[in-house]
């Protein structure tokens, strides 16, 4: 149930008032303000930096949701191989060790639960500090850039601490970067590295390698973080039950997200459907699939990561600044005049103040449909002989 909790948090907290957007409509208060905080990070890099007690280890502070935990892989990829004669260490929440693990060690990946963070995950606890302050980095890379992130490493004795942050805690890193808005979330990540490593081809890193699986099965995941986000779930199903004739389609979901009358409608096409009670469950049905379809969601970015086609429906979030990388990975985006053109997201925060999720609701069948058979064909997936 851990992603219905997740998904019932965001919808208590998306509206959530947000103390420095409403600082920055007060230019001197805020000036203020950031000049307190630059005196103080530096005072406290002074009094506890401490190279005498750091080991040759490096600590990747990367406290993220699941679709973006993909999203910083090719910056951290980057680290292991600059710093070969290093010990590695990424910090994470539980659920994304999982994700990490698809790509890295488990005895490099540590995770820290989302509970040892206070006041809406804002705040490190002391016990979290101390998970970092034990293995004495020299290095930290911090690819979170929040307070918690902040919280948690500006005590530590660290030499060198790299990072992106908001404005309030530049002093904290010897290296820093403010957090990029343009174009894609995987640069977010690669600028925290680029001022340490230097690189050409960058986009060449974002994308992961596909393998095209021909065996037909479709698997369809019709949920997204928040409502806003997803296309109605009767369509998925009609759309299902079209490709079912032709495909091996299959549904999953994450328990707690379909109602009873919902799934007797699934189980009554004779469409498979797969509760993934953890994501280790997701990722292995995941595995089994020649296409992965569902809306501007984690589940599409674990897809790609493993190699994975996948077809994507958008709507109040801007495909630029997400969709995976390689002609392997389709999208369809009915785009109004509210849609987020050079944004990441349209002016109702991706949805989350939208009255009508009008994006959505006008994205017709049919023009699913066309755009994913199209894609499917392009693809050689092979349909089943009659």
């Amino acid at each position: 149930m851990e992603a219905l909790k997740e998904r019932q948090y965001h919808e208590r907290t998306d509206k959530e008032f947000t103390g420095t957007s409403f600082l920055q409509k007060f230019k001197i208060i805020n000036w203020l303000i950031i000049k307190f905080f630059d005196l103080a990070c530096s005072i406290m890099r002074r009094l506890f930096s401490n190279k005498s007690k750091c080991k040759k280890t490096i600590a990747i502070i990367s406290f993220h949701r699941l679709g973006d935990t993909v999203f910083t892989i090719p910056a951290i990829r980057e680290v292991f191989n600059h710093y070969k004669d290093y010990k590695i260490f990424i910090f994470c929440y539980p659920a994304s060790k999982t994700i990490y693990k698809i790509d890295f060690e488990e005895k490099q990946i540590k995770s820290i639960s989302k509970d040892e963070f206070r006041v809406r995950r804002r705040f490190a606890s002391l016990e979290a500090r101390q998970i970092i302050k034990d293995i004495n980095p020299e290095i930290i890379f911090d690819i979170t850039g929040t307070a918690a992130s902040a919280s948690l490493i500006f005590n530590s004795a660290a030499v060198e601490i790299i990072g992106m942050n908001i404005r309030y805690f530049k002093n904290i890193y010897v290296h820093y970067t403010p957090i990029r808005v343009l174009p894609h979330f995987m640069d977010i990540y690669m600028d925290v590295v680029r001022q340490v490593i230097s690189m050409d081809n960058i986009d060449e890193r974002y994308e992961f390698k596909t393998t095209i699986n021909s065996n037909s099965k479709l698997l369809i995941h019709p949920f997204a973080i928040r409502k806003s986000k997803e296309w109605k779930l009767n369509r998925f199903i009609h759309i299902a039950k079209i490709l079912n004739g032709n495909y091996n389609v299959e549904f999953i979901s994450p328990p707690g997200f379909l109602q009873d009358f919902e799934i007797e409608e699934i189980n009554n096409l004779n469409i498979p459907l797969t509760m993934t009670e953890k994501v280790e469950d997701m990722i292995q049905k995941i595995k089994e699939c020649s296409l992965f379809i569902s809306n501007d969601s984690g589940p599409v970015y674990i897809a790609s990561l493993l190699g994975k086609p996948t077809f994507t429906i958008y709507g109040p979030t801007n495909p630029e600044y997400s969709l995976p990388f390689g002609e392997n990975h389709q999208f369809i985006w009915k785009k109004l005049k509210c849609s987020a053109e050079n944004d990441k997201f349209c002016f109702t925060q991706g949805g989350i103040n939208c009255p009508s999720y009008e994006c959505m609701n006008l994205l017709e069948e049919k023009d699913v449909l066309e755009s994913l058979e199209s894609f499917l064909e392009k693809l050689g997936i092979d349909k089943l002989s009659k």
